[in-house]
């Protein structure tokens, strides 16, 4: 995939609106177009952050594992960014990420995004914007697992709060 290419990819990106051309154009250089197969792992729980992912085709599922499986955590479809919360906080990967069938996705350097994100206050502000977007849908599924937990085990959920087990 060429530079062009990439270019335009990025104006899809819903979270890089605020991005000036300059720097997508700098982003674009930043950016490694890359392919997975069925259940291949783009990166792993508690791995050092370095970059930043954009899905440009397919899906990636977010994984958390305990000791007996992994649960899924989420779904990232296309022209969604992922993986910048840990780059941002320079902290381990919380998940880890896999593919969901054939995915092609953008691989962008993580100190370039950093650097764009900061680059002007509309820019740091879409990003944010995202992340509480994304902080927002997953405490509506936490809130919905919750229920569906309170009740399988007959609680009511107003009360499985105060509820000794």
């Amino acid at each position: 995939m060429d530079y062009k290419k990439i270019f335009c990819l990025l104006h899809h990106i819903p979270i890089l609106d605020a991005v000036s051309e300059c720097n997508k154009k700098l982003l674009a250089f930043a950016c490694r177009p890359l392919t997975y197969e069925d259940g291949e792992t783009l990166f792993h729980i508690h791995e050092m952050a370095d970059d930043v992912y954009v899905v440009i085709k397919g899906e990636v599922e977010q994984l958390v594992f305990n000791e007996q499986c992994e649960v899924p955590v989420g779904v990232i479809g296309e022209h969604e960014l992922f993986g910048e919360m840990a780059v941002i906080q320079n902290i381990p990967r919380l998940v880890s990420a896999r593919a969901r069938g054939k995915v092609e996705v953008l691989r962008i350097e993580g100190e370039m995004f950093v650097q764009m994100v900061t680059s002007t206050p509309e820019a740091a502000l879409s990003v944010m914007q995202g992340l509480s977007a994304k902080i927002a849908d997953n405490l509506s599924k936490l809130g919905e697992d919750y229920v569906r937990v309170c009740k399988a085990r007959g609680l009511p959920p107003a009360d499985a709060h105060t509820r000794e087990h």
